[in-house]
């Protein structure tokens, strides 16, 4: 019987052993499997925390990109109209000189016939002349005559005097006219050159528009794959 007992004894401190080793590991399993769970979920709040930080710096790059885009249209419009003005001045510009070249032609024309009504004055003034030195020594036989003639010479200097004049102011007007011809030919030029101007500022503009819309698409395309992933985050945390 005492043989007995002590088996007994000794099965029962064996099983009461056993029970509290097996105890002891689970609760030290179960103790490793929270702080390994605590652990994630810190990672997951960083994680969390990064991602809404990206979101943030990508909607502020994205609001900025967005307000380049309407300063550029503002800039790419008031280079329109410049460029459409420029063009109405070039097209104001070339008729002027159009006319002022038309005119120069028209005053040459003038100066041209005035200078051969001069050279034929003065031929008839020539004759004339000849015609008195010839008809002095009849001068007593012919005074009336002389008279006559020498009113008709008076008349042809006062005439000459008037086309001499008229010539003048035509050579005058001439030189005035090609002056204000090359003012207008270098106006002409730099407005051309100014059009040509504003069209390259508005091709640039135009690929700089086309490149911050480029840039906005891929910001967009990046703020939804941080939302996507923040909410994966969100999703696997809870």
């Amino acid at each position: 019987m005492k043989l007995l007992g002590g088996s007994i004894n000794v099965v029962l401190v064996l099983l009461v052993g056993a029970t509290m080793a097996g105890t002891a590991g689970a609760t030290l399993y179960y103790q490793e499997s929270v702080e390994d769970l605590r652990d994630r979920n810190e990672q997951l709040r960083q994680q969390n925390t990064e991602l809404a930080a990206e979101v943030d710096e990508k909607q502020e790059q994205l609001a900025t990109a967005e307000q380049r885009l309407r300063s550029l249209n503002r800039s790419i419009d008031t280079r329109q109209s410049d460029l459409q003005q420029v063009t109405e001045d070039l097209r104001k510009t070339e008729q002027e000189l159009r006319e002022a070249e038309n005119e120069l032609l028209q005053t040459r024309e003038s100066l041209q016939t005035a200078r051969s009504q001069l050279v034929q004055l003065r031929s008839e003034k020539q004759d004339l002349e000849d015609r008195v030195a010839n008809l002095e020594d009849r001068r007593d036989r012919l005074e009336s005559t002389n008279e006559n003639l020498q009113d008709r010479v008076d008349s042809l200097q006062n005439r000459e005097r008037a086309l001499e004049s008229q010539v003048e102011d035509l050579e005058g007007q001439v030189e005035d006219l090609e002056t204000t011809n090359q003012e207008l030919r270098t106006e002409r030029d730099q407005l051309q050159e100014d059009k040509n101007q504003l069209q390259e500022d508005k091709e640039q503009l135009q690929e700089d528009k086309e490149q911050l819309q480029a840039d906005k698409a891929r910001l967009e395309r990046e703020l939804e794959e941080c939302r996507n992933n923040n909410d994966s985050s969100s999703g696997s945390n809870s």
